[in-house]
Parts: structure tokens; C-alpha cells; sequence
């Protein structure tokens, strides 16, 4: 037996397909909104953990800075209790000292070696600042899908009604 089409009937057909539309947007959005919490999450979990192991690094090198300035006093103490005569300490002096050209070495041996720790911090400031503008981006993009939804879920209510009154216009005319 087929169904007989009246006002009533078609307005309560149209009504439960935009209900079940409706939901389904609904999960398709929730759906969406939960991986790229996860996403995010595991990103700001991810940063953490390389600012801990930056941090700890730091610590280490702090640590081992700190000992060897206590050894380099240690090392000053003892050599000033050792000369105590000026004799023998001109003697440790001239023994100790380096030549003009072997502080030059060295002097640029740090000098090197201060550009590429410089060089270093630049790369993890770049990196640092990569990682902040990623998220960044992750939020926009968040925002641009949901208008992106919204706007389809829009166009396809107008065609629905539009459909809607051409059947409406159809079934009134015969």
C-alpha cells in the first residue's frame, strides 16, 4: 500500500531528514574536534619533552661549568701557596706562560668555538619559533574548517528548501 503525500507528511518527512543531517553533521564535527585536540596534544606533549631535555642539558653544562671553575681556584690556591719566593715564582711564570702566537691559536680556537655555540642558539630559536607558528597555524586551520562546515551545512539547508517547494508547488498544482 503506498503512501499517500499531504502537507503534513512531506513537512514531517523533510523535518526528520534534517534531523538525521543534523546529527550527522554533529558527530562528523565532534569527530573532527577530537583528533586534532589529540593532535595538539600530543604536539604541546612533544615540545614539552624537548624544553626538559633542553632544560636538562643546560643543568649539565651549568653543573660541569661550576666544577671547573671550583678546580680552576683550586688549582689558583695551590699555586700561590707554591710560590711563595718571587725567584721561584718568576720560574713557575716563565714555565706556564704561553708564547704570544699559542695564545693566538687558542684565543681563535674559542673564538670558533663561541660562533658555533651562537650558531646553535640561532638554530633552536629558529626551531623554537617554527614549532610556536605551527600551532598557530593548527588553530586557524581549526577555525577555517568549522566556517568550511558551516558554509556546506548552509548551502545544502537552501537546496533542501528549495527542493521542498518545488515539490510543495508540484503537489499543490495537480
Amino acid at each position: 500500500m503506498s503512501k499517500k503525500w499531504n502537507l503534513a507528511s512531506l513537512k514531517d518527512y523533510f523535518e526528520l531528514m534534517f534531523a538525521e543531517r543534523d546529527n550527522r553533521y554533529m558527530q562528523m564535527f565532534k569527530s573532527s574536534e577530537t583528533a586534532v585536540s589529540t593532535a595538539l596534544a600530543a604536539q604541546e606533549k612533544a615540545v614539552n619533552a624537548a624544553l626538559a631535555a633542553q632544560e636538562k642539558a643546560v643543568g649539565a653544562a651549568f653543573e660541569a661549568s661550576e666544577k671547573a671553575i671550583v678546580k680552576a681556584e683550586n688549582a689558583q690556591t695551590a699555586y700561590n701557596v707554591r710560590s711563595n719566593e718571587f725567584r721561584a715564582a718568576l720560574d713557575d711564570q716563565s714555565k706556564s706562560l704561553l708564547s704570544r702566537t699559542e695564545a693566538d691559536v687558542r684565543f681563535n680556537q674559542l673564538s670558533d668555538l663561541n660562533d658555533s655555540q651562537l650558531k646553535r642558539i640561532t638554530e633552536l630559536e629558529k626551531f623554537q619559533s617554527g614549532i610556536l607558528s605551527s600551532l598557530t597555524t593548527k588553530t586557524e586551520s581549526k577555525s577555517t574548517n568549522q566556517w568550511t562546515i558551516v558554509l556546506v551545512a548552509s548551502i545544502l539547508m537552501f537546496l533542501f528548501g528549495g527542493i521542498a517547494s518545488l515539490i510543495f508547488f508540484l503537489v499543490t498544482k495537480h
